[in-house]
């Protein structure tokens, strides 16, 4: 097996334990690129990593590079550490539905096998095959030292249950108003959690607002603390200090994005590294 990965990926790839491929990534002074193949990859087992946050060219690059793998006979496997664009999973009438025209360009490369880390949208299963895979040995060390694990809103809670279930712990989900693309209004908290110690988790933090807006709620209700964790931390803006200058005590996001954030006295990576490997090796 080789292990394959986009530049956005190299973060992850480099730590592990697993032959490299050989790619030469050419810049032209015009700003386009050139993916090349150094190696012979016919009738293999190949895997590519790959990470397809913004900028939009980290797909293309995953595009060109599936391309010349399969055109060179390669067995591709793929796995995509952030699914870019996936909240733009139910477009209005007079906008690109960019999640569904991704995802079904990759169903065009006939891939061996998908698996997607965490996806934000479970609408991609409409037009893309592919396995869901969430570091759960990651995170239930830390979900074992809460009381309640609350979702802060509806699209976490398969996540949350899941997490709270393994734990035997409580869970809420919380019900979330969007005012606009950076400012939502949550509920009011239907149970008292005074004196508990307690656990926000979702799939990425983004600007930071959906987490704020759940913590400041969650604090009027005296709970000794309040923590995080998120797989993909984004952290657009200014989400780093929002969280610094918030009620929460700690937050912790894998490393399945490039560090976004720099130090910080709350947030904490979690490593990816062995998690990987086992999908990639086994």
């Amino acid at each position: 097996m080789i292990l394959f990965n986009t530049r956005s990926a190299e973060h992850l790839a480099e730590k592990m334990n697993i032959q490299r491929g050989k790619i030469d990534f050419t810049r032209f002074a015009d700003g386009e690129f050139r993916i090349t193949v150094k190696e012979d990859v016919a009738g293999k087992i190949v895997w590519v990593l790959a990470s397809t946050e913004a900028p939009a060219e980290n797909w293309l690059e995953l595009f060109f590079l599936l391309d010349v793998l399969k055109n060179q006979g390669a067995i591709i496997n793929l796995l995509i550490t952030y699914f870019g664009y996936a909240r733009q999973d139910h477009p209005e009438n007079n906008e690109a539905a960019a999640a569904q025209f991704l995802a079904e360009k990759l169903e065009q490369f006939n891939l061996n096998k998908i698996l997607i880390l965490h996806p934000h949208s479970t609408r991609l299963h409409n037009w893309l095959t592919y396995t869901e895979i969430i570091p759960y040995d990651l995170y239930i060390p830390i979900a074992l030292e809460s009381d309640v694990i609350i979702a802060p809103d509806k699209g976490a809670k398969t996540f949350v249950s899941t997490l709270a279930k393994e734990c035997k712990r409580d869970y809420i989900i919380l019900e979330k108003s969007r005012i606009d693309d950076k400012t939502v209004r949550l509920d009011d908290l239907p149970i008292n959690i005074k004196d508990k110690k307690i656990l926000v988790a979702d799939d990425m933090i983004s600007t930071g607002s959906t987490l704020i807006a759940a913590t400041e709620l969650l604090w009027k209700y005296r709970p000794i603390n309040i923590c995080a964790i998120a797989t993909h931390g984004l952290f657009i803006d200014s989400a780093k200090q929002k969280i610094e200058s918030s009620y929460l005590e700690d937050v912790f996001v894998t490393n399945s994005l490039p560090n976004q954030f720099g130090k910080s006295c709350k947030i904490e990576l979690l490593n990816l590294t062995n998690f990987l490997e086992r999908y990639l090796i086994g």
